[in-house]
């Protein structure tokens, strides 16, 4: 399952609850819900999480758990929780990309 790209058409969107789906990808282009404080994303499959999510800079709330995420890098980087993976992804942002 993908999640359609038409979504970031939804730019009021505050809440984003799409967990059990059997996502697989998620679209870059979801950077643009700037107004996106919620997104859960917990039990799907996917793999990847785009750097582009940093971009999110509303977010408050994400949920990747029983996900077989492999980028970012989830072991080598000690996430033991997704308030981890948030702080992760805002730290990207404010270094604007760089690790």
């Amino acid at each position: 399952t993908i999640i359609p790209i038409e979504i970031v058409n939804l730019l009021n969107l505050e809440n984003l609850f799409l967990s059990y789906n059997q996502i697989l990808l998620i679209p870059i282009e979801i950077n643009k819900l700037k107004k996106l404080k919620r997104l859960y994303l917990n039990d799907n499959k996917i793999e990847i999480m785009p750097l582009e999510t940093s971009d999110l800079i509303n977010l408050e709330d994400l949920k990747l758990s029983n996900n077989p995420i492999i980028f970012p890098l989830k072991n080598n980087m000690n996430f033991e929780n997704d308030d981890d993976f948030l702080k992760y992804f805002k730290k990207i942002y404010n270094n604007k990309g760089k690790f």
